[in-house]
């Protein structure tokens, strides 16, 4: 296949190249050469001058929302069932340009088969790679369907290396996962060279003591906030503000954007909070996005969201001050996620929501409409997460050598920002998936 007269966006520089032709040699890309030089392909795609980009890459998503949720979800997947949730899958993610996924947690049981499916990928299909099931320490309730119990720090160790030995190169710590038995995975974690990601807030193990111990790829913008709020200390002020402002509401947003709010209004916990991005700027650590949950809550987003509909359908509708009180909750938490950027915290695209494609571009819309440009958010939805996810030798831009996942937009989203939203042609394995 050959891409002919395209603008290239390097996620690396974050240059645009102007005249460029891909080249493309069954799966991956064979050259990146200028326009004009004689070429012979079987498959020829005339770019016209539109803009190509790498597939953008979610990092957190769960498989389980695909497929169904909690309680729908199998206990097995079944082999002759994979394909049906492949369409899915593909239906969810590609159609929107994100050619590469990360289930951040899926019940143990699947993994027979999940397995095949990430070390098998197809073209048509996002590439997927999976953590296991989320590890979380000993609890008298009935788990998660993917989380899965760590009793000790012998079972710790023998988890990780079982993982390990079953294939996966990425695992998920919860904030579940008590202090004894989060030392001993991440001592195996880092001896077997598998990469983490964590989930971490609610003041059970921090970020700061994860950071010290190496972790540098964390989930959910919002959570750097829980992290620094102690409720011993701020927990009363909150609960006041939820009983005066939002009586018979239970949505959690609500209490997420509250706390993100005291976080800024109280000096302490805000020095706390900035203290906090600094040390992960100065370790290189990652951050995943989760916003469009949060924006679509306040109806600030660009798609409805399942999970808006479900708390509209549980809780009562918002008064005007109750939507102004989360507005500006919002505004404030898109103001440090883009001073963050700006300082040099690396995001990543992970939407963590059952609509992941449409929630992956509402994000990258409403991170440029905090003040983030193009370039920039192109970045973080391609190479920042390749980076992260350690697979960026094959993911994340258009190099010579790197599988050949990318779009080919119809309009340029650096003229209009909406235009993220415009049709696509997508590659996916180098073949045109539409």
């Amino acid at each position: 296949m050959a891409i002919t007269d395209v603008m290239l966006f390097d996620s690396e520089s974050k240059q645009v190249l102007k005249n460029k032709t891909i080249l493309i040699n069954a799966d991956t890309i064979a050259a990146v050469i200028n326009n004009g030089r004689k070429i012979l392909a079987k498959e020829l795609i005339e770019g016209n001058g539109r803009l190509a980009s790498p597939g953008f890459i979610d990092t957190h998503i769960h498989l389980t929302d695909v497929i169904g949720d909690y309680d729908l979800a199998p206990d097995y997947l079944l082999e002759n069932s994979v394909r049906r949730y492949k369409d899915a899958l593909a239906k969810t993610y590609l159609s929107y340009g994100i050619t590469t996924v990360v289930d951040m947690g899926q019940p143990e049981k699947w993994l027979a088969e999940t397995i095949k499916w990430q070390n098998n990928p197809e073209p048509g299909y996002p590439n997927i790679f999976f953590t296991g099931s989320a590890l979380i320490s000993d609890e008298t309730r009935k788990p998660y369907i993917s989380h899965v119990e760590i009793l000790n720090n012998e079972e710790a160790k023998k988890k990780v290396q079982e993982y390990h030995d079953k294939g996966l190169n990425q695992i998920k710590l919860y904030w579940r996962l008590q202090k004894p038995e989060i030392e001993a995975v991440i001592e195996s974690a880092r001896s077997l060279d598998i990469n983490m990601f964590a989930h971490v807030d609610n003041n059970v193990v921090g970020f700061n003591e994860l950071l010290d111990l190496g972790v540098r790829n964390f989930e959910h913008a919002s959570t750097v906030s829980n992290d620094v709020f102690v409720f011993a200390e701020n927990g009363d002020r909150l609960t006041a503000i939820l009983q005066k402002y939002y009586p018979g509401i239970q949505a959690y947003m609500a209490f997420a954007l509250e706390k993100i709010q005291l976080v800024e209004d109280i000096p302490e916990l805000r020095k706390r909070r900035n203290l906090l991005l600094s040390k992960m700027i100065e370790k290189d650590a990652s951050l995943s996005t989760t916003i469009h949950l949060f924006g679509s809550f306040c109806g600030r987003t660009y798609f409805n969201s399942f999970l808006t509909d479900f708390y509209r359908n549980e809780n009562p509708e918002l008064n005007p001050d109750q939507q102004k009180r989360l507005n500006k909750a919002f505004d404030t938490y898109m103001a440090y996620v883009k001073a963050a950027h700006e300082k040099g915290l690396k995001l990543r695209i992970g939407t963590d929501c059952k609509e992941g494609g449409k929630a992956a571009l509402s994000e990258m819309l409403l991170l440029h409409e905090a003040g983030i440009p193009m370039e920039d958010i192109l970045q973080i939805a391609n190479i920042n997460g390749a980076q992260a996810m350690q697979i960026s030798n094959n993911f994340g831009s258009i190099k010579q050598g790197k599988q050949a996942d990318l779009i080919i937009f119809h309009k340029n989203p650096f003229k209009a920002p909406k235009n993220l939203l415009s049709p696509k042609t997508i590659i996916k394995s180098g073949q045109k998936f539409n």
